[in-house]
């Protein structure tokens, strides 16, 4: 499960975080779109390699028999097909993808917490085990993908407003898509729908609170990169 969500590309409620953090926006749509562009290809790939690697999760896929050409399809029928509907929709009807877009972006969430909290009820048996076993990793996981997207960002020497869009895109990933190809490949075997439902749950609650603190210590982070040109006299 951890694999999975790991090599998801980051969802679009990394843009409304983005946004709450008073953090750039534009860039955060960008990288979002980037990333879910290229995950059509390097989802599956990544998840295949990288579970390959460690032999217990090579049994499971030995166990489950996944073929790549059809997790490569399951990837373009869950992520690609709607991506490009999307795009051609504000290319050929603007108006009607402006009208669409706020309303898409409310019923989207709202799925995704219905399959968030699907999943968990499905999985209860697994809860305790959950709890006690894996939500640490998952919270250090998360911790290390936003301490990666702020040091990359400063690195970069990228300003505080690009910092946040940064910080936030590279530590939230669309645990929706993670959670559809487990069960539609991998049949929701071991628990892994509940480590994924449970990383959406956890990035929201991380992504949320990392926007207030920064919205606090900083309301206007992109004003305050502006130079003062004025001089006293």
């Amino acid at each position: 499960g951890m694999i999975v969500v790991a090599a998801c590309p980051g969802g679009n409620i990394s843009n409304l975080i983005t946004h709450m953090a008073r953090g750039n926006t534009a860039l955060s749509i960008s990288m979002t779109a980037m990333s879910s562009l290229l995950a059509i290809v390097t989802t599956p790939l990544n998840i295949l390699f990288w579970a390959g690697l460690n032999p217990d999760t090579n049994a499971l896929l030995r166990q489950v028999s996944i073929e790549p050409l059809s997790f490569l399809g399951s990837t373009m029928a869950i992520l690609g097909i709607p991506m490009m509907l999307g795009l051609a929709t504000v290319h050929y009807w603007p108006r009607l993808g402006h009208l669409l877009r706020r309303p898409l972006q409310i019923l989207s969430f709202l799925f995704l917490v219905a399959f968030i909290g699907g999943a968990i009820f499905t999985n209860a048996r697994y809860l305790t085990t959950f709890v006690q076993s894996i939500l640490p990793f998952v919270i250090l996981h998360n911790a290390i993908a936003i301490g990666l997207g702020w040091g990359t960002a400063k690195l970069l020497r990228l300003s505080n407003y690009d910092t946040r869009a940064m910080t936030i895109e590279v530590s939230m990933h669309n645990s929706g898509l993670g959670l559809a190809l487990i069960l539609n490949q991998f049949d929701g075997i071991g628990g892994a729908a509940l480590v994924a439902a449970g990383w959406g749950v956890w990035h929201l609650i991380s992504g949320w609170a990392l926007a207030a603190w920064w919205k606090r210590r900083d309301p206007h982070p992109r004003e305050s990169q502006i130079p003062r040109t004025d001089t006293v006299e």
